[in-house]
């Protein structure tokens, strides 16, 4: 199995246009399509995920995880 199966190509975006953490956790959330309460559980589970250690692994890089029903797959 190939890393790039685990990933929907509409839920890719490159060329990102928010600056601030929060608003790209959200713009990333947006990728999803999900319903606005699930949006916002979602972003809300991924900010207290923030709180335990970054997430980030260098060159403005991170891999965002935590477990959440808002999606079918990880």
């Amino acid at each position: 199995m190939r890393l790039r199966e685990f990933f929907a190509e509409d839920a890719i975006n490159l060329q990102l246009q928010s600056t601030t953490k929060d608003d790209v956790l959200k713009e990333l959330v947006g990728l999803l399509q999900l319903d606005d309460k699930s949006e916002q559980t979602l972003v809300k589970m991924l900010k207290r995920r923030e709180t335990l250690g970054s997430t980030g692994i260098g060159a403005s890089t991170s891999m965002r995880s935590t477990a959440s029903r808002c999606t079918t797959s990880s």
